[in-house]
C-alpha cells in the first residue's frame, strides 16, 4: 500500500495545527484561551509555552488518530500475495514529489540546524546592535507618547504617571510580570494608552507605586501578551494602535549580553549546519581505495579449484563411493 498520502496528510495536519495554535496564542482566542483560563482558575497562573504545546497536541490528535486507524484498516484489507486478494495497482510515478522527499530526507538535519542557527543569529545581531547603539540615556516625557512623538532612542528615562491600580499581572512559575499603563496630562482616552511599563515584581519601586515618577529602561516594539491585552480591554483600558512598552530596569548592557549569547549559540549551529552540508561533498572528493597494486587496475577474480562443484547429491541419499581405480 502506498504510504505517501498518509505521510502527506500527517504533514499537512501538523503544519495546520501549529499555525492555528500560534494564531490563537497571539490573539488569545479559541482553545488556547480556554486552556489558559482553566489554568488561571485552578493555579492562578499559566505557562504560555506548555499551553501552546497542549493546544497543538489537542488539535493534532483527533485527525491523526483517525488517519492511523483508517490507514491500518485499509492496509489489512488486502495483503499482497494472499489468496483471493486483488492485485495491487502499480504505483504511480511522482518524480517531483519523490525528488522533494529525497531532498528533504537528505538535508532535513542541515535545514533544521541552519533555521535555528539563523533565527538565533538574527536576534543576536538585533540585540547587539540595539545595545551597542543605545548611547546615553535620553530623558523624555509620557506626554510625547500621548502626542504621537515616539522617540528614536531606546534607552529612555520617561517622566509620567503610572496607573498602578489598572495594572495586569501575568504569572509564570514563581515570577510575576506586571504591565502598567503610563499616562500624562495630555492623555486622550479616545486614542488609548500609548505607553506601558513591563516590570518584574522586584523592579516596582516608589516611582511606580506613586502617581508620578521617572522610569528608566529600554523601549521595545514588543506586543502585549494576548491575555494581558484582553484583560486591559475588559477593564476599559484600550491600548492605542501605536503603543510602546518600556522594559523597566533593562539597560544596554543587558541587550549586549543577550545578543552575545545568541550570537554564540546561533553561530555554533550555523557552523554545524555548514559542516553537515559540506560533509557529503568532502566524502565524494576523497580518493577511492586501491583495489590492485597495478596502477589502480583491479585484477580479474580467478576461481579457486578447491571450491569447484563436482557433484550435486539430492537430500537424504548417501553419496556413492567412487569406483576403484586400477592402482587400488
Amino acid at each position: 500500500m502506498n504510504n505517501k498520502p498518509f505521510h502527506a496528510f500527517t504533514t499537512i495536519v501538523c503544519i495546520a495545527a501549529g499555525a492555528l495554535g500560534g494564531y490563537w496564542s497571539w490573539k488569545y482566542e479559541g482553545l488556547y484561551r480556554w486552556l489558559a483560563e482553566w489554568q488561571l482558575r485552578h493555579f492562578q497562573s499559566y505557562e504560555a509555552q506548555l499551553t501552546l504545546l497542549f493546544t497543538c497536541g489537542i488539535l493534532i490528535a483527533p485527525p491523526l488518530i483517525t488517519a492511523v486507524i483508517v490507514h491500518r484498516l485499509r492496509g489489512g484489507a488486502s495483503v499482497p500475495g494472499a489468496p483471493g486478494a486483488p492485485a495491487a495497482a502499480p504505483a504511480r510515478a511522482h518524480p517531483i514529489s519523490d525528488a522533494i522527499q529525497l531532498w528533504l530526507g537528505r538535508w532535513w538535519w542541515t535545514l533544521t540546524l541552519g533555521a535555528v542557527g539563523g533565527f538565533l543569529t538574527f536576534w543576536g545581531v538585533y540585540y547587539a546592535h540595539r545595545g551597542g547603539t543605545a548611547g546615553e540615556v535620553t530623558h523624555v516625557a509620557a506626554a510625547d507618547f500621548d502626542a504621537g512623538r515616539i522617540p528614536t532612542k531606546h534607552w529612555l528615562a520617561i517622566t509620567g504617571n503610572a496607573v498602578m491600580d489598572q495594572h495586569v499581572a501575568m504569572s509564570s512559575q514563581a515570577r510575576a510580570t506586571y504591565y502598567i499603563p503610563v499616562v500624562s496630562e495630555n492623555f486622550d482616552p479616545r486614542r488609548g494608552i500609548t505607553l506601558f511599563l513591563k516590570a518584574q515584581s522586584d523592579k516596582i519601586d516608589d516611582d511606580v507605586r506613586g502617581f508620578g515618577g521617572q522610569f528608566v529602561g529600554m523601549l521595545t516594539n514588543d506586543s502585549l501578551p494576548g491575555m494581558v491585552r484582553v484583560e486591559f480591554e475588559r477593564q476599559g483600558t484600550t491600548p492605542a494602535k501605536d503603543y510602546r512598552i518600556l522594559d523597566l530596569g533593562r539597560t544596554p548592557s543587558d541587550d549586549l549580553r543577550v545578543g552575545r549569547d545568541m550570537l554564540i549559540f546561533g553561530g555554533a549551529l550555523l557552523v554545524a549546519a555548514i559542516a553537515c552540508a559540506v560533509w557529503p561533498w568532502w566524502k565524494q572528493r576523497r580518493p577511492a581505495p586501491r583495489e590492485s597494486a597495478v596502477a589502480g587496475v583491479s585484477a580479474p577474480a580467478v576461481p579457486d579449484p578447491r571450491f569447484r562443484v563436482k557433484a550435486i547429491v539430492p537430500l537424504g541419499i548417501e553419496p556413492q563411493s567412487p569406483p576403484p581405480t586400477p592402482d587400488d
